[in-house]
């Protein structure tokens, strides 16, 4: 009966990292593309002085590159969402770029 329970924490332990593993390589994708768009931004701003729309790591949530739908958080989950909706985007059925596709 403890190696059913110690098999069973085992599992779970490794489905856990899996999911984890998945969002912070998520996470720094995100960080990948946004943060050159954020210094070039900051720079814009102090270069021109203008004041841009908030731009950071959060906000602007995600969006269709083709139709600039917004992604719902729940087709923003690695792997899962990318199995359900096959890479695609749920409003337009635009293709993702295959860049995205490997990082999500």
């Amino acid at each position: 009966m403890l190696s059913v329970i110690e098999n069973m924490a085992s599992d779970c332990w490794l489905l856990f990292s899996a999911v984890l593993s998945l969002c912070l390589g998520s996470f720094i994708n995100v960080i990948i593309y946004r943060l050159p768009k954020m210094l070039e931004r900051e720079e814009d701003e102090r270069v021109n002085g203008r004041h841009p729309d908030v731009f950071n790591f959060f906000l602007p949530g995600s969006t269709c590159p083709h139709c600039l739908e917004k992604i719902k958080p729940y087709d923003n989950i690695p792997l899962l969402s990318w199995l359900i909706l096959r890479g695609r985007c749920r409003h337009c059925g635009g293709i993702f770029p295959r860049v995205i596709r490997w990082w999500n």
